[in-house]
């Protein structure tokens, strides 16, 4: 199978890592911007306006594309000329935790749409999109993984921060050793290894990428519930990981510092659990089986609906970001 996969270029994003295991199955072309300097994509782009329609054009004269994927990579996309692709059309969102309207209205003009927070599937599906599925992040076993490295942190926490990480990390850091801050995507699974837990709090009740990564690692993953995302439909608490709630973060942290043994057992089994069954090479044999049922049903007209709101969104984009007129629009 040939895809066309476009994203936005950046070093440990969760599209960076589809594209590494959809290589393993399929022949893949990517195209796009780039958010560092140097030739990371097949095809580069500049901008977030995209003739789909061209590009499909000008490929099919020596490589025909069976499918065209496009990832959520926090990077806004206009996509002219999509619905006159004869091909499966599929869109992963990611951040719809973040972003949910507007992936509503990027989802309507797909044929398949994966979305990683599962409480958006049925959202997307009341919304008129047929063929929305639940496809969690997960972890690549080649950068995410286990490092023989003595644990010298108590705990330690990776990524950005927003007042409620920082209230709550400022709490354990008040009782123990506490490793935070910003590491490059490929030294983060060595600062995991070399912590006895990983903290983790969610932003909207999302099931992020640091769930999936903390496991591989196999350090001890100390996470707050999540409210029907699926989090408790891939692990289960004091088995794969530890789930606190807000008032008992020092006790569970304290509690598993202290019990080595128990707090071993769980974090190897979480490491074996998300290594056996949420990687991204998982994750891609999910979407490929689920594109080629799609594919078997002869289902080769998709929707053609142009609602005011897909109107309004293309139009407000483009105006706003790079000055063009309705009537430019058409005309190109």
């Amino acid at each position: 199978m040939n895809i066309l996969m476009l994203y936005n270029y950046a070093p440990g994003t969760t599209a960076l890592y589809l594209e590494r295991a959809l290589r393993k199955y399929c022949t893949v072309r990517t195209c796009g911007p780039s958010s560092i300097a140097g030739a990371h994509q097949d095809i580069p782009l500049k901008g977030s306006y995209v003739r789909i329609d061209k590009l499909y054009k000008s490929l099919s004269n020596n490589w025909q594309v069976d499918v065209f994927i496009m990832v959520d990579s926090a990077y806004t996309f206009y996509l002219k000329g999509i619905n006159s692709l004869p091909i499966p059309t599929v869109f992963y969102a990611i951040d719809t935790h973040l972003a949910f309207r507007f992936h509503k209205t990027i989802a309507s003009l797909f044929d398949l749409v994966f979305v990683a927070q599962k409480e958006f599937v049925e959202p997307l599906r009341k919304s008129g999109c047929e063929n929305v599925f639940w496809l969690p992040l997960a972890c690549d076993p080649d950068i995410h993984h286990h490092y023989d490295l003595p644990k010298i942190y108590d705990v330690c926490f990776i990524g950005s921060l927003n007042s409620q990480r920082k209230s709550l990390l400022k709490r354990l850091s008040h009782k123990f050793k506490v490793y935070q801050g910003y590491r490059p995507y490929n030294e983060v699974a060595k600062f995991y290894s070399q912590s006895k837990i990983v903290f983790n709090k969610s932003i909207n009740n999302d099931l992020n990428m640091r769930v999936f990564e903390a496991l591989a690692s196999g350090s001890l993953l100390l996470t707050d519930r999540l409210v029907d995302n699926g989090l408790e439909d891939l692990f289960q608490d004091r088995k794969h990981l530890v789930l606190y709630d807000d008032d008992n973060l020092e006790y569970f942290t304290e509690y598993y510092l202290t019990h080595e043994n128990e707090r071993e057992e769980i974090a190897a089994r979480g490491c074996d659990c998300v290594l056996n069954n949420h990687t991204y090479g998982h994750r891609i044999k999910q979407m490929l089986n689920r594109i080629e049922e799609f594919i078997s049903t002869g289902t080769h007209v998709r929707r053609r609906r142009r609602n005011e709101l897909v109107h309004f969104a293309k139009i407000w984009f483009l105006q706003s970001r790079f000055g063009k007129s309705f009537k430019q629009i058409l005309q190109e």
